[in-house]
């Protein structure tokens, strides 16, 4: 079983980078693999193990203050990428509706800014997970 997760893991590392965009490798979480599959793997063993384990003798913690915060900052974040991300897509003249051809060599300002928003909603799904943990009725 093991060798078959190496592989597999080989086979993905192989398509990273294969497909590399060379205009966001810079970028935390987007260079490899390793570090989404590092958090998503500690997450899933959070929720799955050790968080029931950990809430098995306790009552719940009351995050009724911190989600509100949660949900604020997931609103203003969201926000902002919709008037970031909108108007260097589908308010753009060179932006395809039908299909935005991957173009790495492309570095105008608009394309830039354009990666940077899906950037930004890459990470809003990381922040989504502790949403999931919060509503999963352990905490």
């Amino acid at each position: 079983m093991f060798h078959v997760i190496i592989h597999i893991y080989k086979l993905v590392v192989e398509v990273y980078t294969k497909h590399a965009d060379p205009r966001v490798e810079h970028l935390p979480l987007v260079g490899s693999p390793l570090p989404m599959l590092t958090i998503l793997g500690l997450y899933l063993a959070f929720v799955l193990h050790y968080g029931p384990e950990w809430m098995k003798n306790r009552q719940p913690y009351k995050l009724k203050y911190v989600m509100r915060l949660y949900n604020a900052v997931q609103v203003l974040a969201n926000f902002t990428l919709l008037v970031y991300g909108l108007p260097n897509s589908y308010g753009h003249k060179n932006f395809s509706f039908r299909c935005q051809p991957l173009d790495p060599t492309n570095t105008e300002p608009w394309m830039i800014h354009l990666l940077y928003a899906t950037y930004g909603y890459y990470l809003t799904k990381y922040l989504d997970l502790f949403d999931t943990v919060s509503s999963t009725g352990l905490y």
